[in-house]
């Protein structure tokens, strides 16, 4: 068996396939969408349209200009959501919608899987205004940097900020209240982190959008937010509605007597792009309720159809740094030390499939053990890093049937290894590699290991040789292009 049989069978891509994204990649990303959607054949549909979009392309802008590339082919698809909200709630949520949308195309970072941002314009508890009385939203939202707030239209025209994102501990503000007036400061590293670059999140002139910053620093949880005098309490969330939750139809109703609310001072947003829809500090998910909180971004999801697909903004991201994110998730989870589902029957309880996953005879959210994480979040977020990984290992080792504008794009990737491929170079040396175990390492080490250097391609035990490879060209693009979609906040509303 050739290395290119190989390398076929173990990532499950074969990139001579021009059909690739309708019977794989669009597929796989319609399932972990899925559980924000609760309609798998509508996820199906929209992540084939959204690929579709950026595959029609014949050239890779930034992904500030690729910004509403897939609007067209879904902007119907979602429509009759609306269906239950009055005029009013529907405006609020399409501000905020579009908000987030305007934030994503501003804040992303080329080559980033994850990164955190912290709003530098952040105002004092008593500096804060968080009612106007006027219809002008200039003044208002310059108290953040741009589109770290949203403007929401209240009784008779008068406005108040909302958080554009969400994150613990102030997604259930209700149940929380001490956590205000205390501050709070998060005791172990959370499920998901990212790097933080100087340049990243600064205000308007220290970067462009999508200029690339130095993703430098890594934090594997977020920053502590300090006390807030009693006075101001209800200024930060604490008397938000639907726990904190303006995604509610009706959150204007809901709202009327709330004068808004608003990130305190120093509080940082992680956004993991590549595991998208569980993109931020992830508590056990949900708090209190037991069920994940998701920040619905149409943008976002582009964004990581992207990332799950053969498009220059995939060639962009280094291996390395998804390779700590995952290290990081592994040690936090904690779920390699689950035991294998065993033969006979059992009550219940959280156990290890054939494909080494994370399963249960129950159909309880049961936490893994230790941890407390549900078994399914777990699941889910374990099957995009595996994707990541697949679909990178298939490119490398089949290079020959990627896309012009995927190899353009690794001309100038963050990755050392594509850009040595793009130049002319041959793939590294094969070596056994499992979708279960993508950085080598074997099942029970090396999570403990710090990331590869920087600049350095992965050693052999995650590579694999030029030898035996086939050569040509391919029958056709994989995928051309990536980034947002400008307005396609319409398919989740």
């Amino acid at each position: 068996m050739s290395v290119l049989d190989l390398v076929r069978e173990e990532t499950g891509l074969d990139l001579s396939n021009a059909k690739l994204t309708v019977d794989k990649l669009a597929p796989a990303f319609a399932e972990r969408i899925d559980v924000v959607l609760h309609d798998l054949d509508r996820a199906l549909e929209i992540s084939r349209k959204i690929m579709d979009a950026y595959r029609m392309l014949l050239v890779a802008p930034s992904p500030v200009a690729a910004i509403g590339v897939a609007y067209n082919a879904i902007k119907s698809a979602w429509g009759y959501l609306q269906g239950e909200a009055n005029k009013k709630a529907a405006e609020n949520l399409e501000r905020r919608a579009a908000t987030r949308a305007a934030f994503v195309a501003r804040y992303y970072t080329r080559g980033a899987w994850s990164q955190v941002c912290m709003s530098s314009k952040a105002p004092t508890p008593k500096a804060l205004d968080l009612t106007k009385g006027t219809k002008k939203a200039g003044a208002h939202l310059s108290q953040y940097d741009p589109y770290y707030v949203w403007h929401a239209s209240r009784v008779a025209q008068s406005q108040i900020l909302m958080p554009t994102w969400s994150g613990p501990p102030y997604d259930e503000p209700v149940v929380q209240p001490d956590l205000w007036e205390k501050g709070f400061s998060w005791p172990e590293p959370t499920l998901l982190g990212g790097f933080r670059g100087l340049a990243c999140g600064e205000p308007p002139g220290v970067k462009q959008p999508n200029e690339p910053c130095a993703l430098e620093v890594w934090w594997d949880k977020p920053a502590p937010v300090g006390p807030i005098p009693g006075a101001y309490v209800e200024k930060y969330w604490g008397n938000a509605p639907n726990k904190g939750s303006p995604d509610a139809a009706n959150v204007l109703d809901a709202s009327v007597l709330v004068r808004g609310y608003a990130p305190p001072p120093g509080y940082t947003y992680l956004f993991s792009w590549g595991t998208y829809p569980w993109s931020g500090w992830q508590g056990p998910p949900g708090g209190s309720s037991g069920s994940p909180i998701f920040d619905k971004s149409a943008d976002m999801a582009a964004l990581a159809a992207a990332i799950h697909s053969l498009t220059p903004l995939h060639a962009q991201i280094p291996w390395d740094d998804v390779a700590r994110a995952y290290r990081h998730f592994v040690q936090v989870s904690g779920w390699r030390k689950l035991k294998p589902l065993p033969d006979k029957q059992v009550d219940a309880g959280v156990y290890l499939d054939a494909e080494r996953l994370p399963t249960s005879t129950s159909a309880l959210p049961l936490p893994i053990p230790e941890t407390g994480y549900p078994w399914e979040v777990i699941r889910e977020i374990e099957l995009l890093f595996r994707s990541f990984f697949r679909i990178r290992r298939a490119a490398i080792y089949q290079w020959a049937f990627t896309s012009d504008q995927f190899k353009a794009a690794c001309k100038t990737s963050r990755d050392p290894l594509l850009r040595t491929l793009a130049n002319g170079a041959e793939p590294p040396e094969h070596g056994p590699w499992k979708a279960w175990d993508p950085l080598g390492e074997g099942w029970d080490g090396g999570m403990t290991e710090p990331a590869p250097q920087a600049g350095k391609p992965p050693g052999p035990g995650v590579w694999g040789s030029p030898k035996n490879l086939t050569a040509g060209p391919g029958p056709g693009e994989v995928v051309a292009v990536a980034a947002g979609g400008y307005l396609l906040y319409r398919l989740f509303l």
